[in-house]
């Protein structure tokens, strides 16, 4: 954050800086989690005629809470920062990665910012989060920016400008996939079911009968109704439908096969009659018969004892 040496305000940093000729060191932070915050700041820099270093961060995790990574050069070449972030890198409270070079007075080359990180997420902020590598006289430097997730594009300012040399480049890698492309959106209007049954979906096109497609009853092919069952009066068995022999009923709607009364052979089966009676053969076996036999009733001779006396 900030604090006061004797009345001076001054912000918590880490860093190293050349003051006079000579050029700054490096800087390298190996954490699994950074976070600068509250006016903190990590920064190279180069105050006399010397270059700033290198700044090169690897983390799990960065956070920058109106915090700073930056790397500054008086009048000659800019430092470099590189950030390799595993996770996540978020930016919140106007924080910013840049590396300028050179003042209105003396020139130098902006350094050049390397970012790599799985997600980067830059929150809304009073104005906008700083990702540069600007110079005054000298060119601007390059940004190159990989990431698998960029959330809040629109709350960073991504900038590689010089007030009077040659802007310099920009890259923002991600993959070629549209977050929204899988979404559908969903229409206002309710869908009108009444318009669509009003539609013929089966009607006549190009001499097709639902634009080809179509379905027909045939009844059961040939086949028994169970697998016990044996196959008889083939002659009644419905054949195979062809197309030719479809007809389209008057509203269009219902394909009608009209099967033709020769498509099978007539044959004269015994008309079927109720048993009258039965008859029963030599060897004791019971016919049923459609005409009762012809009986002729017989006296059985049988005279009860009784029959004919008449008492005394």
């Amino acid at each position: 954050g900030t604090g006061n040496i004797g009345e001076t305000p001054v912000n918590s940093t880490l860093f190293t800086r050349a003051e006079g000729t000579g050029n700054a060191g490096n800087l390298t932070i190996n954490t699994p989690n950074l976070t600068v915050a509250n006016g903190g700041d990590i920064n190279v820099s180069a105050t006399g005629a010397g270059d700033a270093g290198s700044l090169e961060v690897d983390a799990g995790n960065i956070q920058l809470n109106d915090g700073a990574i930056t790397a500054q050069t008086r009048s000659t070449q800019g430092g470099n920062i590189i950030l390799n972030i595993d996770d996540n890198l978020e930016l919140r409270n106007d924080s910013e990665i840049t590396a300028t070079a050179g003042t209105a007075q003396a020139g130098g080359d902006g350094g050049n910012v390397i970012l790599n990180s799985d997600f980067i997420l830059a929150f809304p902020t009073t104005n906008q989060h700083e990702i540069t590598a600007e110079a005054f006289t000298g060119n601007g430097g390059s940004i190159n920016i990989s990431t698998n997730n960029l959330l809040g594009r629109d709350n960073l300012n991504i900038s590689a400008s010089s007030d009077s040399g040659i802007d310099g480049t920009i890259s923002v890698e991600t993959p070629d996939v549209d977050p929204t492309s899988g979404i559908i959106e969903l229409p206002t209007v309710p869908i009108d079911a009444e318009a669509i049954f009003a539609q013929d979906l089966c009607k006549f096109e190009n001499d097709q009968i639902a634009k080809g497609s179509s379905f027909i009853i045939t009844g059961r092919g040939g086949l028994t109704p169970t697998s016990e069952e044996s196959l008889d009066n083939l002659d009644n068995v419905v054949g195979w439908a062809n197309r030719d022999d479809i007809e389209v009923s008057e509203n269009g709607v219902v394909g009608v096969r009209q099967r033709s009364t020769t498509e099978t052979e007539t044959t004269n089966y015994p008309v079927v009659r109720q048993s009258q009676g039965w008859v029963t053969t030599a060897d004791g076996s019971v016919w049923l018969v459609a005409n009762s036999p012809e009986t002729i009733p017989q006296n059985a001779k049988i005279v009860h004892p009784d029959c004919g006396n008449s008492s005394q």
